[in-house]
């Protein structure tokens, strides 16, 4: 059945791949289909598998299939969806959660807008804590940063997303991280951000929070700051942008923090 599945799972990859020019009109109007693919090789020099310090790459000298990812997104006037869903070990890491399955979904919500300000969204989305994503090509580097190692990846449940100018809000009630389904106990999570995109200067800062009783009823509180300046250079056709995050970890919250991170990121964009 799994195999099945992912036959299935490349003949859709592939067609899209090859009817790239063509993509508007495999698809109805509304839909955009997006996808793709994460290989890698590793060796380790001290030949340790499981020593790799990073998130998603435990192997030693191997090439290795990571994860095979389909975005699929639509609106329709101010109703929305996003199913993303990914095959493979990367996947299966990310939603380690759950029975152990190489095809995870990774994102899966849908939303409505009653106003321009304002946005309510339901479902399973990628975490708003901190600067990386789980996968690979958005990212600067391809290994993971200590600080996405530590999480969230994501949240499964309800967020308000409100737009006043240059100032943005968020606030959200969720399952405890990384849960899809929480059916036990009644815990939740909540979660809000702040953003600062002023439109006339090329810097944009955030900051994060989520926090709850974890499933062992421990108080889990992260706190995470995100500024990015962006610098032009002469060339019109790229971009490069320049990340400062400083995460902070506190269980319980009032004590010293457990972790304390601070990443600088240059990130090219074409």
């Amino acid at each position: 059945m799994m195999r099945k599945r992912l036959f299935a799972l490349l003949a859709v990859f592939s067609t899209v791949a090859a009817s790239a020019q063509d993509s508007t009109r495999l698809l109805p109007v509304g839909f955009k289909l997006s996808g793709s693919a994460d290989v890698y090789y590793k060796y380790n020099f001290n030949k340790n598998v499981s020593d790799n310090k990073t998130s998603f790459t435990n192997s030693h000298n191997s090439f290795e299939l990571n994860m095979l990812s389909l975005k699929l997104g639509s609106s329709f006037k101010n109703v929305g969806m996003v199913a993303d869903i990914g095959f493979g070990k990367r996947a299966e890491d990310f939603s380690y959660n759950d029975d152990k399955t190489r095809l995870a979904i990774k994102q899966l919500f849908v939303s409505y807008a009653p106003t321009n300000w304002l946005k309510f969204s339901m479902g399973s989305y990628s975490t708003h804590v901190g600067y990386e994503l789980v996968d690979a090509y958005a990212n600067r580097n391809y290994s993971m940063s200590y600080m996405f190692s530590y999480g969230p990846f994501f949240h499964t449940g309800v967020k308000a997303d409100l737009t006043f100018g240059s100032h943005s809000f968020m606030v959200g009630v969720f399952n405890p991280t990384d849960f899809k389904s929480a059916t036990w106990g009644g815990i939740k999570f909540i979660g809000a951000q702040y953003g600062f995109a002023p439109a006339e200067v090329p810097v944009k800062f955030y900051l994060n929070y989520i926090g709850g009783r974890d499933t062992f009823q421990t108080r889990n509180d992260q706190l995470d700051a995100v500024l990015t300046y962006q610098l032009t250079p002469n060339s019109a056709s790229a971009t490069t942008e320049r990340t400062a995050c400083i995460k902070m970890v506190l269980i319980p919250i009032g004590t010293v923090p457990r972790s304390t991170s601070i990443s600088i990121l240059p990130k090219a964009l074409v």
